[in-house]
C-alpha cells in the first residue's frame, strides 16, 4: 500500500495497540499490566483488554492507527489535556517512579497529548512516524488546540531525532526515577510545538 492513511482505531486493532503501547512506553506498560493481571491473565491480555474500553486513556477511542497491506503498521495515542489539571489528584496512588512522568504530563495542560506514538519494527523508515505525527496535527487542530505535546527518554535518541526534526522544542524535564521496568537512565523530556 502506498501512502497509507490514518484510521480511527476499532476494538479490533486492540492487540496491535496494546503491543505498540508497551513499545512505544518500553515495557512500562507491561509491567504495570501485570500487576493487575488475574487468573492466568497475561501482561498483554490486560493491555488487550484496555485498548478495547470506550473510556480510560488507552482506550481505542483516543487511538488511530496506520495499515501496511491490511495490517497495522503503526499508531497514535492522543488526547486533549484538561486546560486545569489538578497534580495532587493526578499524583494519587502513583507508584513512584512514574512521579516523574506524571509531573511532566500535567506541565501541558490544554495540549493535545501525543500519549504514544509507535511503528513496528519491520515497518520503520517509511515515514510511517511522519504520517501519524500529521494524525495528531490534524486531531488537534479538530480539537481546537494549537499545541502538541509528547513525553520522551532523552536516551531514546531516534525518537528524539524525529520530534526535533518535526519541530518540537524542548519544554521540562524530570530526573528518570530507576526501575525494574525501565530502561532508561537520565532525563524524561516534556517536548512541544505549535501548530496552526
Amino acid at each position: 500500500m502506498s501512502n497509507p492513511t490514518p484510521r480511527k482505531a476499532t476494538p479490533d486493532d486492540a492487540l496491535a495497540l496494546a503491543e505498540l503501547m508497551d513499545q512505544a512506553g518500553e515495557g512500562i506498560p507491561s509491567w504495570l499490566w501485570a500487576q493487575d493481571a488475574q487468573g492466568g491473565e497475561t501482561a498483554l491480555d490486560v493491555g488487550i483488554a484496555r485498548a478495547r474500553r470506550s473510556e480510560g486513556s488507552f482506550s481505542y477511542t483516543n487511538a488511530s492507527v496506520l495499515e501496511d497491506a491490511g495490517q497495522v503498521a503503526g499508531m497514535l495515542l492522543g488526547y486533549l489535556q484538561p486546560a486545569d489539571i489538578d497534580v495532587e489528584k493526578e499524583l494519587e496512588g502513583v507508584p513512584d517512579f512514574l512521579v516523574p512522568l506524571v509531573e511532566l504530563e500535567c506541565l501541558a495542560p490544554g495540549t493535545f497529548y501525543i500519549n504514544a506514538l509507535a511503528v513496528y519494527p519491520h515497518h520503520r523508515s517509511k515515514g510511517y512516524g511522519s504520517l501519524l505525527m500529521a494524525e495528531a496535527e490534524r486531531r488537534a487542530l479538530e480539537l481546537a488546540t494549537g499545541t502538541l505535546s509528547i513525553m520522551v527518554f532523552e536516551g531514546n535518541e531516534g525518537a528524539v531525532r524525529l520530534y526535533k526534526r518535526l519541530g518540537f522544542e524542548f519544554a521540562a524535564e524530570r530526573q528518570v526515577v530507576k526501575h525494574v521496568s525501565t530502561v532508561h537512565t537520565g532525563r524524561e523530556l516534556l517536548l512541544t510545538r505549535t501548530i496552526s
